[in-house]
């Protein structure tokens, strides 16, 4: 079992059988089942024809630097809460 207590009173959660979905976390005091809550966050950029827009746009906004190393060029897309670069 994953959570170990119920995330509306605290109450230790014990394992229940629930029809059809096998067992359950369940809320003794609540008298409600705690299905497990999974947080996931993605973070991605889509890179296509129009990623030259998107350069132009923070660059025209002053949120794109970059920096050179070689023969590579590292960006960075970013800035201040005020529109100023960091």
């Amino acid at each position: 079992m994953i959570q170990k207590h119920c995330f509306e009173c605290g109450t230790a959660l014990i394992e229940k059988e629930l029809e059809e979905e096998g067992i359950v976390p369940y809320c003794p005091k609540c008298q409600q089942y705690r299905f497990p809550m999974y947080n996931v966050a993605v973070s991605m950029i889509v890179v296509d024809a129009t990623i030259r827009t998107f350069v132009m746009k923070f660059h025209e906004m002053g949120l794109l630097t970059a920096r050179k190393a070689g023969n590579r060029v590292f960006y960075h897309v970013g800035g201040t809460s005020d529109g100023r670069p960091l």
